[in-house]
């Protein structure tokens, strides 16, 4: 008998959507155990895109490449589906299953689970493309190095296959695939100079030479488990570098514009936002090893003050975040949310001349919004 799988992979990447971690939906319900003719079928009809347009200048999410695992009980898999917007023999033609569909006959029918995987390194295909568990999909290791470009992060989804409602022995799934990362975006950053710190000495001037995400993971499984932590403390100013760094950092001199005010420094590019995508992190009590939780250390210089006694590079250290709309203090980073730092504001206090320091952190108040995104307010 032959049966029809439908399989419709929506890419959820829209900032204002939902940027959350992928679930299982349409429980298995009276799956017939005999060998099943499956069709897949991509819904690839409404491209959206990672970040509005005054953040992200309206990036398209785009599925390039990817590996869809029909997966039997219990997590062995019975086979593996490599697809493609440039197939090579015996890979499906991504452009092809969001129209006509794909069709696989023989699948087992021990198979209730589809999991799907998209925009996959090529450090990762031999891996990916020899899984014969499900686990050995979850535990591959991606690098952040790899996830630079917000239109072309890795994404995944499954879903669990259910009885159609119009047909015998016709399975459907429907499977969202979203980001694994988190992402900042900062907007602007200013001097206040209302402040009583301020006064002693008020700034007139100053350029930003960088931003760094510290504190933060440079290898994640695709199960979330992170690894190899990259921070770099108050005696390690030198260690604050592009080679270091890579992605998760901006540097340039000036790297910001002062089209706004001296004051006040925005992106280059307009609109737009210092964007860096990185792993979500957990260090919340539910979490039996908490994750450290990412900060921002921004490097600034060339300082005129009234007084003229703030000289050399200075830094600010952003160690916590709060969401704008609770007040609440961010413990966790959660994969597709883009987290919006409307402006980090900061005045004479916040200043240090080591980075990642305890002692004169910034609190930001952050907007978590869906590619979801998080609006952050900087708290000085």
């Amino acid at each position: 008998m032959k049966k029809n799988f439908k399989f419709s992979a929506l890419v959820a990447m829209a900032l204002m959507a939902g940027f959350s971690s992928c679930s299982n939906e349409n429980e298995p319900t009276e799956i017939s155990k005999e060998t099943k003719s499956v069709t897949l079928k991509l819904d690839l009809s409404s491209p959206t895109t990672y970040a509005d347009e005054a953040s992200a200048t309206g990036t398209t999410a785009t599925l390039s490449n990817g590996y869809v695992y029909f997966v039997k009980t219990g997590g062995a898999i019975d086979r593996v589906v490599a697809m493609s917007l440039s197939p090579a023999p015996g890979e499906a033609d991504i452009n092809t299953i969001a129209t006509a569909g794909h069709t696989e006959t023989g699948v087992d029918g021990a198979v209730q689970t589809i999991y799907v995987v998209g925009n996959v390194p090529a450090s990762l295909n031999a891996t990916l493309s020899a899984a014969t568990t499900l686990s050995a999909v979850e535990t591959a290791v991606l690098a952040i190095a790899d996830q630079a470009t917000v239109a072309n992060v890795t994404l995944q989804g499954q879903s669990g296959l259910s009885v159609s409602p119009t047909a015998t022995n016709v399975y459907t799934a429907t499977v969202t695939i979203k980001p694994v990362v988190s992402r900042f975006e900062i907007a602007q950053i200013e001097y206040d100079n209302s402040t009583a710190a301020s006064l002693v000495d008020p700034i007139t001037g100053f350029s930003v030479e960088g931003i760094f995400v510290n504190n933060t993971y440079r290898a994640m499984q695709f199960d979330g488990t992170v690894s190899s932590l990259l921070y770099n403390g108050p005696t390690a100013a030198a260690n604050f570098t592009a080679a270091n760094y890579g992605s998760l950092a901006d540097l340039g001199l000036p790297l910001g514009s002062s089209s706004v005010s001296s004051l006040t420094k925005v992106p280059n590019t307009t609109p737009g936002v210092w964007a860096y995508q990185f792993f979500p992190v957990d260090a919340t009590a539910a979490n039996p090893s908490p994750d450290a939780l990412p900060e921002l250390v921004i490097k600034l210089d060339n300082f005129t003050s009234t007084g003229g006694t703030i000289t050399g590079t200075q830094w600010i250290t952003i160690a916590q975040f709060k969401d704008a709309s609770t007040g609440l203090v961010i413990d966790k980073f959660d994969a597709n949310n883009i987290y919006k730092i409307a402006n980090i504001k900061f005045d004479n206090s916040n200043l240090s001349a080591t980075p990642s320091t305890t002692t004169k952190d910034i609190t930001v108040y952050v907007t978590v919004q869906a590619w979801d995104t998080v609006n952050v307010d900087p708290v000085l």
